[in-house]
């Protein structure tokens, strides 16, 4: 039995690095696609893309050990959601708050809520 939870711990901690890694490209993925849609002309399916992201970050950081990272993303969705089916612009204040979540997401995800193996 202890050889059994030996390998979960071992294939878990492997997954969590593994989601590590692919979570900072992740997150630059955010930082891209908030970006675009400051600068592009029709930043429409930039919107949609940050939506997306967030979602997904909001989904998987809380079962890899982030949880701080999941909230802030889960924060994030919950802005740009309406603004992305609504076919609109985020206002000056939306915008604020983008900003400063698009940068929580990116200090919540230096820390892990749980240490990682």
């Amino acid at each position: 039995m202890a050889d059994q939870k030996d390998d979960f711990e071992e294939s878990f901690a492997l997954l969590r690095q593994n989601y590590l890694q692919a979570m900072i490209g992740k997150i630059q993925e955010v930082e891209s696609a908030w970006n675009l849609v400051q600068k592009a002309d029709n930043p429409r399916e930039h919107l949609k893309t940050l939506y997306l992201l967030a979602h997904n970050l909001s989904g998987s950081g809380a079962i890899y050990g982030f949880s701080a990272l999941s909230d802030s993303a889960h924060q994030l969705e919950i802005l740009v959601k309406p603004i992305h089916e609504g076919g609109g612009l985020p206002d000056a204040a939306q915008a604020q708050q983008i900003h400063e979540l698009v940068g929580r997401i990116q200090a919540d995800s230096k820390v892990p809520s749980a240490p990682l193996a």
